[in-house]
């Protein structure tokens, strides 16, 4: 479990119609800037327009997070996830982690809304193998899922995880607990694009209790991020001190 401080940057990052993936992108840049081990960002995040489909391979935006991710090699960087065509008539809804050289991608495993979405632009929706979607996050183990991925289903729960993490497009986005959840003690970290919502709750002894954030940062464009007390702002970025 945690014995360590881990600073953790949440972003509250609101997606539309009108959703300019390069403007998130600056965001992000500010975001990594403040010296956190762990950045999480939300669904939908990296699509143009909010979902608008991009190509899987090579995908647009690689080379420009791949840059930032070795510009700060200490830093875990979930960046969010993006609608991307497999094939000619295919695509998914992926997560992508980057950690310095590596690279890894999770695809979503549940269907909230992707099938309408992607019908709607002539590809038909594919879901993600069913596994448990764990990766080591520093000295951390961390278990990640996409929205409605999050509702739980025995064979995806990750029993030992230290961080659970959950990126959302949701009004109904928030840490939660169900009757299959683990119960082990671990943070749970939500990052949504819907409220947008930046969330962070510690799980102990079957308690779920909300942490709250150590500096919240507004983004203001040109301007970049400027530290604020105000937690509604639509394009937010939250730091936590998690001991």
């Amino acid at each position: 479990m945690l014995f360590f401080m881990v600073r953790v940057g949440v972003a509250a990052y609101k997606v539309t119609s009108t959703h300019d993936v390069e403007d998130y992108l600056t965001f992000l840049e500010a975001s990594l800037s403040k010296d956190v081990t762990l950045f999480v960002g939300p669904e939908y995040v990296l699509s143009p327009r909010g979902f608008g489909v991009l190509p899987a391979e090579p995908f647009p935006f690689h080379e420009r997070l791949g840059a930032l991710s070795r510009g700060y090699p200490a830093t875990v960087l979930i960046p969010g996830t993006a609608l991307v065509n497999i094939d000619a008539d295919h695509a998914q809804n992926r997560a992508f982690v980057y950690s310095g050289d590596d690279v890894r991608t999770f695809d979503k495993q549940s269907d909230f809304g992707e099938t309408r979405k992607l019908d709607d632009q002539g590809f038909v929706y594919l879901r993600g193998s069913t596994l448990v979607n764990a990766f080591s996050a520093g000295e951390m183990k961390a278990w990640l899922s996409i929205c409605g991925d999050s509702c739980r289903k025995a064979e995806t729960i990750c029993h030992d995880a230290d961080l659970e993490i959950v990126v959302s497009h949701d009004m109904n986005a928030g840490a939660r607990q169900s009757i299959l959840s683990p119960n082990n003690p671990r943070h749970i970290i939500v990052s949504d694009s819907f409220g947008p919502l930046a969330q962070v709750a510690r799980y102990t002894e079957k308690n779920l209790r909300l942490i709250t954030p150590d500096e919240v940062y507004a983004f203001h464009g040109d301007y970049g991020l400027a530290k604020t007390s105000k937690r509604d702002a639509p394009r937010r970025l939250e730091v936590y001190n998690l001991p």
